[in-house]
C-alpha cells in the first residue's frame, strides 16, 4: 500500500544543466551574474574557471530549503545596470515565468551582460506531450506528491520551439539543442518507478540514480533534431 503523504524522490542532475551555460563562457577568471541562482550554485561553477567572481540572483528560495541567495528581485526588474557583468547565465528559470513576461526576463537578462548571456531552457513541440505530463500522471495514479517544479512546467507550459526561435531573433542570439530527451527521461522516470515500487524508501536509491545520471549526460553528444532534445541553449552575444 503506497503512503499518499511521499514525495516522488525524483533528483535533477544539476550539474548538468548548469554545465550547459558554463561550457558557453570562454574565460578564465569571470564575473558570473546567475539569473535565478542560489551562492550554493558557485560550487559547481568552481569546477569550470581558475577563479570567478559569482553573483546569484532569485526572487526567494522557491521550494528549495535552507539556500541563500546573493541579491533578491521581483523576477522581472535586474536590479543591476546595463553590461553590469561579463557573463549572464540563466538555467532553467524560463518555464516558472507565464508566457507573457518570457521575453521580457530574457531582455533583462541580455542588458546586464558585457560579453555574453546565455539561458538554458527546457522546450516542447507543439501537439506532443510532454514527460513531465507523464510523470504528473503517474504520481496522480499513486497518490505520490508531485515534483514541485513540474508542477510549475504544467501551469506556465514549456516554451515552444516557435518561442524560441522569436527570442533569438528579437535579442539576436542563437540556439542548439541540448539533453538527450529520451536517455534523461527514462532516469529521471526510473526513480519515481523506485519510490513506487519501494514505498518511498528510495531517496538513497534515487541519489545513486542521480549520480549515474550525471555523469552519463558528460559524454553524451549534443542532439542534432529538436524532436530528440529535451533543452535549449541560448546564446546571446554583445
Amino acid at each position: 500500500m503506497i503512503n499518499h503523504a511521499i514525495s516522488s524522490n525524483i533528483f535533477s542532475p544539476v550539474k548538468h544543466r548548469y554545465s550547459l551555460a558554463l561550457a558557453e563562457i570562454d574565460a578564465q577568471e569571470p564575473n558570473i551574474l546567475d539569473v535565478g541562482g542560489y551562492k550554493s550554485r558557485k560550487a559547481i561553477a568552481d569546477g569550470f574557471f581558475s577563479t570567478l567572481t559569482y553573483t546569484s540572483l532569485n526572487i526567494g528560495n522557491a521550494w528549495y530549503k535552507d539556500v541563500a541567495v546573493d541579491f533578491l528581485y521581483d523576477g522581472l526588474n535586474i536590479p543591476f545596470e546595463n553590461r553590469s557583468f561579463d557573463y549572464v547565465i540563466s538555467v532553467d528559470i524560463l518555464e516558472h515565468v507565464v508566457q507573457e513576461q518570457r521575453l521580457r526576463v530574457l531582455s533583462e537578462i541580455v542588458r546586464v551582460a558585457a560579453k555574453r548571456a546565455v539561458v538554458v531552457t527546457p522546450f516542447r513541440l507543439p501537439d506532443v506531450e510532454t514527460d513531465e505530463r507523464y510523470i504528473l500522471d503517474i504520481c496522480k495514479k499513486y497518490g505520490i506528491v508531485s515534483p514541485p517544479s513540474l508542477v510549475e512546467h504544467e501551469l506556465y507550459g514549456l516554451p515552444l520551439l516557435s518561442d524560441i526561435e522569436e527570442y533569438v531573433s528579437t535579442l539576436g542570439g542563437t540556439y542548439k539543442y541540448a539533453t538527450n530527451k529520451k536517455d534523461y527521461w527514462s532516469l529521471q522516470t526510473a526513480m519515481l518507478w523506485n519510490t513506487i515500487s519501494l514505498n518511498g524508501d528510495s531517496e538513497q536509491v534515487n541519489r545513486k540514480v542521480q549520480i549515474f545520471q550525471e555523469e552519463q549526460l558528460k559524454t553524451q553528444p549534443y542532439p542534432q533534431e529538436a524532436t530528440n532534445a529535451y533543452r535549449c541553449v541560448l546564446i546571446f552575444d554583445k
